[in-house]
């Protein structure tokens, strides 16, 4: 069964007509969930009542690998926000996590 994650934040902002690219998303130090998760799908939720309408696109969501002689989970996930609107919106995340398709 696919999982659902609000990542509900106050900080998460992007200027009008901007884009933001480098967050990412990792279970490193997890006790008991293993890196590889996903398929992830990870979208910018508007946050209600702004003053315009918000049109937040998220892009390029890439499954990146470190090296694992560093200690560090091997695997996580990358992804960029793009605000197509008029004004600074606020947002916060949503992710689906499909972790019962990984064998």
């Amino acid at each position: 069964m696919p999982r659902y994650i609000k990542v509900e934040n106050d900080q998460f902002t992007i200027a009008a007509n901007r884009a933001v690219y480098g967050w990412w998303i990792t279970w490193e130090g997890q006790p008991g969930v293993g890196p590889n998760q996903g398929p992830l799908f990870v979208m910018a939720d508007p946050k209600s009542h702004q003053s315009k309408e918000v049109h937040l696109v998220t892009y390029d969501l890439t499954k990146c690998r470190r090296d694992p002689s560093t200690g560090a989970t091997e695997v996580f996930y990358e992804y960029g926000v793009r605000n197509d609107s008029a004004i600074t919106a606020t947002f916060d995340l949503e992710i689906i996590d499909f972790q019962d398709l990984m064998s």
